[in-house]
């Protein structure tokens, strides 16, 4: 099994030859702005390491919001799942059977008739967590930098070298978050949103416009005169080439200006851009395509008929944009995927999700050239958009790691039927391949081991397995963390691993001597033969020191007393030991004699209770009856005849036998006289036995016979 395993790893790990991806030219994706590009690329310079295995699978303290919103997104996921299955499975309509993960339903259904759209809501709040988690690291780079600029104004070259070093992780951790984020959303695009229509376009400018922000726009736009900067043009072509019409449209109707032929320029070129019919996921193919070509028609049949736009070299460049000239793309595209979009966007509109695959070499050959080093987010998103699911999670691993990142996305991947559900090897899917592989990661954590028997219990071939294993080699020093393991034992339908779990806290009681904590896990799992020895030496301990633990927990048990012989016993002595302690000594006694008379006490401690008998023997007041008594001196005539016993145990038996006789003296001289019974009949009334009083005449005779006896027993 262990061999299998890692042979998969091996396999996930090396078929693409992951070690060697080309170095990233940048650390991040491309910036918008050409020259804020130039200055991220002399940062970041082409022989710097590929992003791969950063502290994402470390689980610091700050992923924490991470890991709990995304536990809760998966878990409502699966949640619905079933619901979703089983309302398939109650369906007349339906085959009867509902779908196995990894099967697409009928209808566009993913993963037990779970619908798309379901699946790709959840896909949504991954990414806003994950985006959340950007913003968190955003801020904390702001705090980092404050301290490192107080650092240095101090003149604390220390603090200053630690402020670096962790603002330097900072920004790192930023960058792998958003490059998550990037893919994450593409691979929503390509294999879980999957439009039916195949209409591509909408889908990747949403993507395109979240993901690569046009830098410039708010310095522009806060400009005295927004046309005099000199960023204002490029601003547009950067808008224009993302389609942010309506942001260009504001911003070149923010200029005012005493050329009434360069606003009316503006105005033609606004009114372009608003015209323009940009691609929506809810407009059908046929009627976006007529609007789009009409469009197009005007614009070109306008610049052609313009000479003053032909004249003006920042309009002709927009319109150029517009029109789809190539030259104009290239030059305004700062990656391969801005170009791809841009093309389907003013060139080919009609381009559909099968079709990416055959535009993106030529897009990487225009913007990279005919040798391209491409950075490993680019390798990530190449094979997102050539539909290569499992060259893509290869791939992820090895830049974003496998744990978190790629335990999620391939369960909704699962859920939407766009992984196969193949065996591994060793009878597992890849989704539970990589479930597994993030839980065994979270059991790495004090902190965050629940979560892990959370994702086990969703792996239907090996997630019991593994999860016994946490709960088992989870260490619980304490009750508290005892009394989690068993309640999550007891969640996911392990109830021989609770009582397991519940020995286990039991035995390190018992080995720390601890002997009432011990007894009471104990009883908690279940084990007689372990209840008795422990009472057993609870019962020692209290004989050895007249002092008996606190056992109140005994009083709530009620029947499982049963459990155990010893039990029973020990709980009959601490009756006996609070009854005495209370000053009720009758009812002491009374008790003590019925539970020597009876066979739960063991026979080494008959003796030893039998000596604690002497006192009550002893007392003023007759306190056990004659019958008692004379059981009493039987029990003790058994275990007298023990040859097994040490010597003082005879002397122990001497005095006990003197105390009964004593005893038994004073019970017999208390003892009613019984008389005939036709006397009994007409001295008292029936209804009144207790109030009988023996007549007179016959009280000498009584006195005597009691002498007589008590004499005989005094001489025996």
């Amino acid at each position: 099994m262990f061999l299998a395993w890692r042979a998969c790893w091996i396999f996930l790990a090396t078929a693409t030859n992951l070690r060697s991806l080309p170095p990233p030219r940048n650390a991040r994706p491309p910036p918008p702005a050409l020259r804020a590009a130039a200055a991220t690329a002399a940062h970041h310079p082409a022989s710097a390491s590929p992003l791969a295995l950063y502290a994402w699978d470390a689980f610091p303290a700050w992923t924490d919001p991470l890991l709990a919103e995304s536990h809760g997104i998966f878990v409502a996921l699966q949640h619905a799942a079933a619901a979703a299955a089983a309302a398939a499975a109650e369906d007349d309509t339906g085959a009867g059977v509902a779908p196995s993960l990894g099967e697409t339903a009928p209808g566009g259904r993913g993963v037990g008739a779970l619908s798309r759209a379901r699946v790709v809501d959840a896909s949504r709040h991954y990414r806003a967590t994950i985006h959340a988690q950007i913003l968190a690291l955003k801020d904390r780079e702001a705090r980092l930098a404050e301290a490192l600029a107080v650092a240095d104004a101090d003149g604390d070259t220390s603090a200053a070298a630690v402020a670096e070093q962790e603002l330097a992780d900072a920004a790192d951790q930023s960058l792998l978050y958003e490059s998550a984020e990037l893919i994450w959303h593409l691979v929503e695009v390509f294999f879980i949103a999957a439009p039916s229509s195949g209409l591509i376009a909408p889908l990747l400018l949403d993507w395109l416009q979240l993901h690569v922000p046009v830098d410039g726009v708010l310095d522009v736009a806060s400009a005295p005169a927004p046309l005099a900067h000199p960023d204002f043009w490029f601003v547009i072509q950067r808008l224009v080439l993302q389609g942010r019409m309506d942001t260009a449209r504001e911003l070149i109707g923010s200029v005012t200006s005493q050329d009434m032929a360069e606003l009316d320029l503006l105005s033609v070129t606004a009114e372009a851009l608003g015209s323009m019919p940009l691609p929506s996921p809810a407009s059908p193919l046929t009627e976006y395509l007529p609007a789009w070509k009409a469009w197009h028609d005007s614009v070109a049949a306008m610049v052609a008929s313009s000479p003053d736009v032909q004249s003006h070299p920042e309009l002709s460049n927009i319109f150029a944009l517009l029109l789809g000239s190539e030259t104009a793309l290239v030059n305004a595209a700062t990656s391969w995927y801005e170009l791809l979009v841009a093309r389907m966007l003013f060139v080919d509109p009609a381009v559909k999700i099968h079709d990416v695959k055959s535009h993106t070499a030529p897009a990487i050959a225009a913007v990279e050239g005919d040798d391209p080093a491409l950075r490993s987010v680019d390798l990530v998103l190449l094979a997102v958009m050539n539909r290569d699911i499992h060259t893509t999670l290869r791939y992820c691993v090895a830049l974003i790691g496998s744990h978190w990142f790629v335990a999620h996305l391939t369960d909704l991947l699962a859920h939407v039927g766009a992984i196969e559900s193949f065996a591994l090897g060793f009878g597992t899917s890849l989704r539970e391949f990589f479930l597994l592989e993030y839980g065994l990661k979270l059991m790495s954590s004090r902190h965050h081991w629940q979560l892990a028997a959370t994702y086990f219990s969703h792996a239907p071939s090996l997630g019991a397995a593994h999860m016994a294993a946490l709960l088992e080699t989870t260490p619980h020093p304490t009750a508290a963390k005892t009394r989690k393991l068993i309640n999550t034992a007891l969640f996911h339908g392990l109830p021989r691993l609770a009582t397991s779990i519940r020995a286990v806290r039991a035995r390190a009681y018992l080995d720390a001597n601890a002997l009432v904590p011990a007894l009471s896990w104990y009883l908690a799992a279940r084990s007689p033969t372990a209840v008795s020895a422990v009472a057993d030496r609870i019962i020692d301990l209290a004989i050895a020191t007249d002092a008996l633990p606190d056992l109140h927990m005994l009083d709530a048990l009620g029947p499982d007393l049963v459990v155990s012989e010893r039990l029973a016993f020990l709980a009959k002595y601490r009756e006996f030991d609070v009854l005495s302690r209370a000053g009720d000594l009758a009812t002491a006694a009374t008790l003590l004699a019925k539970l020597l008379a009876s066979h739960i006490v063991p026979r080494r401690l008959v003796l030893p209770l039998l000596r604690q008998a002497v006192p009550l023997l002893e007392a003023p007041d007759a306190l056990f009856s004659a019958q008692e008594t004379y059981a009493l001196m039987a029990v003790l005539a058994d275990v007298s005849h023990d040859h097994r016993s040490p010597p003082t145990a005879r002397v122990d038996a001497q005095l006990i036998s003197l105390a009964l006789s004593r005893n038994l003296a004073r019970a017999l001289l208390d003892t009613p006289i019984p008389t005939k019974p036709h006397l009994a009949a007409s001295s008292a009334p029936p209804s009144h036995p207790a109030s009988h009083k023996p007549p007179a005449p016959n009280a000498s005779s009584s006195v005597f016979n009691v002498t007589i006896s008590a004499d005989r027993f005094h001489r025996v």
